[in-house]
């Protein structure tokens, strides 16, 4: 194990050492899970829409996919750059537009129609 340059007699075992990098790997893994559930929420929906539209039930599968497009929208508004993950994919502006008109449409379309 190699020691950090210009930290003499602090090798990779100093248990002060090893108590930071606990942490940081706690904290890290802590800022990874809170990254993962708005995409977690999302695509959970999602999944559960495609297997309505599976089932013949394409009303429910369309809602529930708008559903999902308005809460990716609601996230994307509401949550920072670094929390909000893979669902920032354009800009912030562009994002939105996105989200709500193909959210609203989508429940248009599942509502509309009799």
């Amino acid at each position: 194990m190699t020691s950090i340059p210009g930290r003499r007699g602090h090798g990779a075992h100093d248990p002060a050492d090893a108590g930071i990098d606990a942490a940081q790997r706690r904290s890290t893994a802590r800022r990874r899970l809170l990254r993962a559930v708005p995409i977690a929420v999302v695509l959970t929906i999602v999944a559960v829409a495609l297997v309505l539209i599976a089932l013949a039930y394409w009303r429910r599968g369309a809602f529930a996919l708008g559903t999902a497009m308005l809460l990716a929208g609601v996230l994307r508004a509401v949550l920072s750059e670094r929390t909000i993950g893979v669902l920032a994919v354009r800009g912030k502006g562009f994002d939105l537009f996105f989200y709500f008109t193909i959210g609203v449409l989508m429940v248009v379309l599942a509502v509309g129609f009799s």
